[in-house]
């Protein structure tokens, strides 16, 4: 059972990060956003992001992630609020989701993932924004760990990250509670509690090898002295619980941390206000 549990979660892991793809099923005008467009981001090791361009203000830049499995169009309603605060907003697709490039590597795919948010970055700053603009990197629930590294790498510059439903201290509680929340397909030969069992902890494992990342990112990396950061955490979420949120903050100088109603990804309804008001006053200190 022990080799049948490790070649199954290999197999799982790799579906993890490959996922099946769903493409966008909202646009920004759904949420009326007057002034967007299309864009196509090439990304440092030849792939081609799927985004859409919010136009807004060019001295207040927001790159905008999405959860894992997902595509650009799940976050549509924090990108077009902050829209409306002015930002000029650059939504992607994750690699392998979407509408974006596939990438059939199985190793190194936290660094991947990095990429994409770099590049994104990178390509906002030289054709939205201006010399001196803040720029501000969302994660929401998977993408949360990129946008957290790509601070830590420190290779492009980023003003501010903000953090909703993630990310936690270990990389196994991401995959593991992402099981737990009921996200895991019934194989059969693994039905009773402990072969369940198995699989799952094989799955997690196989998936935090395959990301091969360094995490959590030491205080001293990259940008992760300074930058100052936003964890936003759902009171009720069993995919990445608050108290692992906490816990990863707790390891950096600089980032204040809003426990709001609401389950995993569900602050932004469940909590409208409050999630409102908090995103509010730390852009604010961003920007001033």
């Amino acid at each position: 059972m022990n080799f049948l549990a490790r070649t199954m979660g290999t197999v799982l892991a790799y579906s993890l990060l490959h996922p099946k793809r769903r493409k966008p099923h909202r646009s920004p005008s759904d949420f009326a956003v007057e002034i967007w467009d299309r864009k196509t981001v090439p990304t440092s090791d030849g792939k081609k992001l799927s985004c859409w361009l919010l136009h807004g203000e060019p001295q207040k830049l927001a790159v905008v992630g999405h959860g894992i499995g997902l595509s650009k169009s799940a976050s549509l309603g924090q990108a077009a609020y902050l829209n409306s605060q002015g930002f000029t907003v650059l939504m992607f697709d994750h690699r392998n989701h979407g509408e974006s490039s596939l990438d059939f590597n199985a190793m190194d795919m936290a660094r991947r993932f990095t990429l994409d948010v770099e590049s994104c970055v990178s390509w906002l700053r030289t054709n939205a924004g201006e010399p001196d603009a803040k720029m501000v990197v969302f994660g929401y629930s998977f993408s949360t760990f990129p946008s957290v590294y790509s601070a830590s790498r420190g290779l492009v510059d980023i003003d501010a990250v903000v953090c909703d439903s993630g990310p936690g201290l270990t990389l196994e509680s991401l995959f593991q509670g992402f099981m737990k929340a009921g996200k895991f397909p019934r194989i059969p030969g693994f039905t009773s509690p402990s072969s369940e069992a198995a699989l799952k902890e094989s799955t997690a494992a196989a998936a935090v090898k395959m990301l091969g990342a360094t995490w959590p990112p030491p205080p001293n990396a990259g940008l992760m002295s300074t930058i100052p950061m936003m964890f936003i955490s759902g009171a009720s979420d069993v995919v990445i619980e608050p108290q692992e949120v906490q816990a990863l903050a707790d390891h950096y100088p600089n980032v204040q941390v809003a426990v709001l109603e609401g389950a995993h990804l569900g602050a932004f309804k469940e909590s409208k206000d409050a999630y409102r008001q908090t995103l509010s006053q730390f852009l604010q200190a961003v920007n001033a």
